[in-house]
């Protein structure tokens, strides 16, 4: 049997968005690909460091990407951003108090979204890379 290897290159671009509205193509843009690419994908890999799993991954993005993660106003919005979409969720769980279903998906969407917010925090109280290295 020959062994090989697998190589996993995952590559980030993103326009700038800073400043330029909000949807479709403004900083919500940047802000939905934080909390459904960026901040997820940082948890798995900080999560597989933590229970001893190597991982052979490569990273890179572009330095406009760079930039607006590393932006003060950026970090700031988006964590305005993740405080909406969480009081959001509160409310609709309220809403659909008699409505079992949608009520479930509003929790779920709660937990998820407090989980990207906590790791968040994390990462502005330490160095993004840091967590994974």
């Amino acid at each position: 049997m020959t062994l090989g290897y697998f190589g996993l290159i995952l590559h980030g671009h993103m326009p700038w968005c800073k400043k330029s509205g909000t949807w479709p193509a403004g900083e919500e843009w940047l802000m939905e690909a934080m909390n459904e690419t960026y901040i997820p994908m940082l948890n798995i890999l900080r999560e597989l460091k933590e229970n001893g799993i190597k991982t052979s991954i490569n990273v890179n993005i572009t330095p406009i990407l760079a930039e607006q993660l590393a932006d003060s106003y950026m970090k700031d919005r988006f964590s305005e951003y993740m405080e909406e979409k969480i009081s959001r969720c509160r409310n609709d769980i309220k809403r659909f108090e008699n409505h079992f279903e949608r009520k479930r998906i509003a929790e779920f969407h709660l937990k998820n979204f407090e989980h990207v917010y906590i790791f968040l925090e994390l990462c502005m109280s330490s160095s993004y890379f840091s967590i994974i290295i």
